[in-house]
């Protein structure tokens, strides 16, 4: 798991469109073998140890790492674009 983690971070990474060159807003952090974590600018989505993806109905089956880390991801994004709209 811990290498699909660090996988998908670097693809993400790949496929984010910012104006900002050099930044990457997926981040994989790891203390140990089993202590890995997804990082969505800061904010953390997703733990080996905290797993809380769904399970695909009428099956044994989690949602793709992919599938959860996107929809998380959007989730703080659309949370961060009401907050930055309340600054104005």
């Amino acid at each position: 798991m811990k290498e699909e983690a660090l996988a998908l971070v670097e693809e993400l990474n790949n496929e984010a469109i910012t104006d900002l060159e050099y930044y990457c807003p997926f981040e994989f952090k790891s203390k140990g073998w089993n202590n890995s974590a997804i990082y969505f600018m800061g904010i953390i989505l997703w733990t080996d140890e905290n797993d809380e993806r769904e399970y695909i109905e009428d099956t044994d089956e989690q949602e793709s790492l992919r599938d959860y880390i996107v929809r998380e991801s959007k989730v703080i994004l659309k949370d961060l674009n009401k907050k930055m709209r309340n600054l104005e």
